[in-house]
């Protein structure tokens, strides 16, 4: 009889303690369950990323980007890091960029680009005559020889903190304003151009999952430090 007694003790016991633990689990503030499942297409200004090799930031700027060529209008989005990098959200694929080097007006690099005669006008002018296939342009840099890609303009929706960086702060509401372009090595490497004053030079590669340990969405009310 007694050790009757004592078994319906213990399970008594550990009924209550199943209870309670459910209950504590219920009440947990979503903050304890450690960072959100999120994508770099849902990154928004404030968000954390912890980056594989151990390097963190803080997403300080979003732009929703869309160019208008004829009837067709293609949109993608630049997240700009706190710690000057890009990632680039795009529907031919993810990209990350380093810190930007700025071509200043005058320099030999920016004329070299954006002259009468240079990069740029050469191959949409190659463009124009459907042999930018067969006579590709290409542009040195650092050593590096880049296959012009392809040029455009574009209109930019900002969201986060005022842009402060030097010729990303000069991007206007008219798209005419507002140039990019895109390169690419015989290696592999990836080059973005950005042109509205100077001309602010990326160097990148693509983005593959396993670049970044985690997001962490900024918390409502506060922000990720």
């Amino acid at each position: 009889m007694e050790q009757l007694l004592l078994l319906v003790v213990l399970i008594a016991l550990g009924a209550l303690a199943y209870y309670l633990l459910k209950m504590r689990q219920a009440g947990r503030p979503k903050e304890d369950l450690g960072p959100v499942s999120k994508t770099v297409a849902d990154l928004e200004p404030g968000d954390g990323i912890a980056f594989w090799d151990g390097e963190n930031c803080l997403v300080d700027n979003v732009l929703r980007c869309s160019e208008e060529v004829g009837s067709r209008k293609t949109g993608w989005q630049w997240a700009l890091l706190s710690n000057g990098r890009l990632i680039e959200v795009a529907p031919d694929g993810n990209s990350i960029y380093d810190r930007p080097e700025v071509l200043h007006q005058g320099s030999a690099a920016f004329e070299e680009l954006t002259g009468d005669e240079g990069i740029l006008k050469t191959f949409e002018q190659r463009v124009r005559e459907g042999v930018s296939g067969s006579q590709p342009v290409y542009y040195n840099h650092g050593g590096t020889d880049f296959r012009v890609k392809s040029t455009g303009t574009f209109t930019a929706n900002v969201s986060g903190k005022p842009l402060t960086q030097e010729v990303w702060r000069d991007i206007s509401s008219n798209a005419g304003d507002n140039v990019y372009f895109e390169m690419e090595s015989d290696a592999g490497q990836m080059a973005l151009g950005i042109w509205t004053s100077h001309i602010a030079w990326h160097v990148g590669q693509p983005l593959k999952e396993s670049d970044i340990d985690s997001i962490y969405p900024m918390q409502k009310g506060g922000s990720n430090r």
